[in-house]
């Protein structure tokens, strides 16, 4: 495990240190206004696969099938209600912001650990024979990828926000009307 963290970490620092930024490595904000509904559908999902990820592993120590439909009930509710949480967030600002970063890097690493932990799990299948392991591999691979993906998005949220956002700055000046004669007026700019 202390193995595959440093690992992990060492892969992150090298994306952060690289030239050109995160912003290369990473992708664009996501466009467009947020759909509540679409970031709880979201949370739902990625509740729904991570609590049958935690069901499987309890299920794998005690032998109780019904830990992993708990689990994967549990993980929906709290996966609704966080997206639900993010959504809002987000409609609030008017735009697609850090909730949808945050669902869209989470999807991705659990999809990615998914198919790595699965690939480890049937290599420790091939060599010992006990099928288990494939789920085991893949339960952990998922979870292992989502809060990769979480860790992610919580480091390229604020660059990817921060290079795209609409900044406004009011301030006075002076202006000429049509004789030249100058005349209080309050600006605006804007930082695209």
């Amino acid at each position: 495990m202390k193995k595959s963290s440093v690992i992990i970490l060492s892969l992150i620092t090298l994306f952060a240190a690289a030239p050109g930024g995160a912003i290369e490595f990473f992708g664009v904000q996501p466009q467009g206004t947020p759909s509540i509904l679409n970031y709880g559908w979201n949370g739902l999902t990625l509740g729904l696969f991570m609590g049958a990820s935690v069901g499987y592993s309890s299920y794998d120590r005690s032998s109780n099938a019904s830990d992993i439909l708990t689990g994967a009930a549990y993980g929906s509710l709290v996966g609704v209600a966080s997206g639900l949480i993010l959504g809002f967030d987000d409609a609030s600002k008017g735009r697609k912001g850090t909730g949808a970063i945050i669902l869209r890097d989470m999807h991705l690493g659990g999809t990615l650990g998914l198919v790595v932990g699965s690939i480890f799990g049937g290599i420790r299948v091939a060599n010992g024979n006990d099928w288990k392991q494939l789920g085991d591999g893949a339960a952990w691979g998922y979870l292992t990828g989502t809060i990769v993906g979480l860790g992610i998005a919580l480091y390229e949220g604020p660059i990817l926000l921060k290079n795209y956002s609409s900044d406004s700055r009011y301030r006075f000046a002076f202006l000429n009307d049509s004789r030249e004669r100058p005349f209080p007026a309050l600006l605006t700019t804007y930082q695209f």
